[in-house]
């Protein structure tokens, strides 16, 4: 009698000790987790691939070209108050037609059946109409005399869902804050598959040393995600970071993504911007002559001076949500006579 009551006794425990591990190993998968208060510093720890293909989508390459005239006054030495009075087609030595290119990615805010909303940096689509170069030589006052006048002719806007190309429209950008609102017309481009982004709005105040982020963006016109890990948060009012994410050409806008539950959940906490970067002065023929030269052959026309950016890859500048946000509320009206509310780009 005293051994059954043993056994019996040693099964309910063993019972009880199984049905206490099923319980926990059911908490600690849950489809719900609890959201931390700060955003993951660890790496992936479960598939995410589906999420990310999904929030891909609303990530998309663009370019802008700004095709220019290049009017060169040589010795004229002239002002600008005094070139306002003149042709500047009769007083130039001569001309140059040429032209720049830029490629980015824009994230897309809205869509409907008539328009989608976009944003991306200003530095990919802003060409000023006029730029002005000066005298700079020994002996010469700084920025009196006019060198050469670069005037904008006209300005091509694309938006890439290959096989298929349309034009965007720029409805407003902010030099200083880096930031460009965007849209395209459905009627012009109506096979665009660009669905706003549909992801929360992060707090970039809650990111750490550390802390772990997802960037898509199209580097080298490549529809490519990388990771980086932030540094520096909450440098100022702000909260603007840096994070360690390579930075190539193309990638400007591009979406920064964290998450507070294990990779379950992302939230969009800024956009890349810049990398830092060393700039070099070389010395270049000139560009009307240099195909009349063949190798080896002694250059004796003029010689122009050419800068060169050279990238320092690991250093990427990110562009916070707070300075997102208030870019798009300076703008909210433009977003308004598009059927876009505020709440619903704070809360998609």
């Amino acid at each position: 009698m005293v051994r059954q009551g043993i056994i019996s006794l040693i099964l309910s425990l063993v019972g009880f000790l199984l049905g206490s591990c099923a319980s926990n190993e059911i908490i600690q998968r849950g489809d719900s987790p609890k959201a931390s208060s700060t955003y993951t510093t660890s790496f992936p720890t479960r598939d995410a691939s589906d999420q990310i293909r999904s929030i891909k989508e609303s990530v998309i390459r663009i370019s802008s070209t700004g095709i220019y005239r290049t009017y060169i006054f040589e010795d004229r030495m002239l002002t600008r108050e005094e070139l306002n009075g003149m042709d500047i087609e009769e007083v130039a030595t001569r001309d140059i037609t040429s032209n720049e290119s830029t490629a980015g990615t824009a994230i897309s805010l809205y869509s409907d059946d008539r328009n989608v909303a976009l944003i991306t940096n200003a530095h990919v689509v802003n060409y000023p109409d006029t730029l002005f170069a000066y005298v700079d030589r020994e002996g010469v006052p700084k920025k009196t005399y006019i060198h050469s006048v670069k005037i904008k002719k006209s300005q091509n806007n694309l938006i890439y869902d290959l096989p298929n190309v349309g034009k965007f429209e720029i409805l407003d950008l902010n030099v200083d804050s880096d930031l460009a609102l965007l849209r395209v017309n459905r009627s012009s481009f109506p096979n665009l598959r660009a669905p706003g982004l549909q992801i929360r709005r992060g707090d970039p105040a809650d990111l750490e040393w550390g802390s772990f982020v997802y960037i898509i963006g199209y580097p080298k016109g490549y529809p490519m995600i990388t990771r980086g890990i932030v540094s520096s948060p909450e440098r100022n009012e702000y909260d603007d970071f840096l994070t360690d994410a390579l930075f190539n050409p193309g990638i400007s806008g591009g979406l920064i993504m964290a998450t507070r539950t294990d990779f379950r959940t992302f939230e969009w906490v800024g956009m890349t911007n810049t990398a830092s970067a060393d700039l070099s002065k070389l010395l270049v023929p000139d560009p009307l002559k240099s195909s009349e030269y063949q190798n080896f052959d002694i250059y004796r026309d003029s010689i122009f001076i050419e800068t060169k950016t050279s990238l320092t890859y690991g250093i990427t500048q990110a562009i916070p949500m707070k300075r997102i946000m208030e870019f798009l509320e300076a703008n909210e009206r433009s977003l308004q006579r598009m059927g876009i509310r505020m709440h619903s780009l704070k809360n998609p």
